[in-house]
């Protein structure tokens, strides 16, 4: 519902009036129907509640709404082996855990001795969640960056 000073936006090209995005101000509803709005600093717009309905959205409504608030699973841990570009393999101790939009994944050292690494994959919001295609996607993105820390020790001792 709006009422006088509620916040609208326009989602729809209307005629020349084609910011799409702007928000608006309504400055007057009459008794038939017709919505005042203002729109830049000095424009003034009229339209029927056909015609909001048809190229605008309540802003105020739609603010109010919130993403659902995602809980995190616990961290599971797991161990992959990583060969280094001498050919050498490592353990690499891993945990990892999602909130079914995102996949954490990190090494799991021992701090004091080796700084950890993290990754993250996340869904595209218009894709249905997948964690493991997500877990795949971290542990590629952690074999990357193990191979640039390689790399980057090779680039040194050089």
């Amino acid at each position: 519902m709006i009422t006088k000073g509620s916040k609208i936006q326009l989602v729809k090209k209307m005629g020349i009036f084609n910011n799409i995005g702007e928000i608006c101000e309504v400055t007057n509803i009459t008794e038939d129907g017709v919505i005042t709005f203002r729109f830049g600093n000095y424009h003034l717009g009229c339209m029927s509640y056909d015609e909001f309905e048809k190229y605008f959205i309540n802003y105020d409504e739609m603010k109010t709404k919130k993403a659902p608030k995602r809980t995190w699973t616990n961290w599971e841990y797991d161990t992959f082996i990583y060969y280094d570009f001498d050919g050498d393999s490592y353990t690499v101790p891993v945990k990892y855990r999602n909130n079914g939009k995102i996949v954490d994944f990190r090494t799991d050292w021992d701090k004091r001795a080796v700084a950890n690494i993290k990754t993250r994959a996340s869904c595209n919001k218009n894709d249905k969640f997948d964690f493991e295609t997500g877990l795949d996607i971290a542990d590629h993105r952690m074999q990357i960056k193990l191979m640039q820390q390689d790399l980057e020790d090779i680039i040194d001792r050089m």
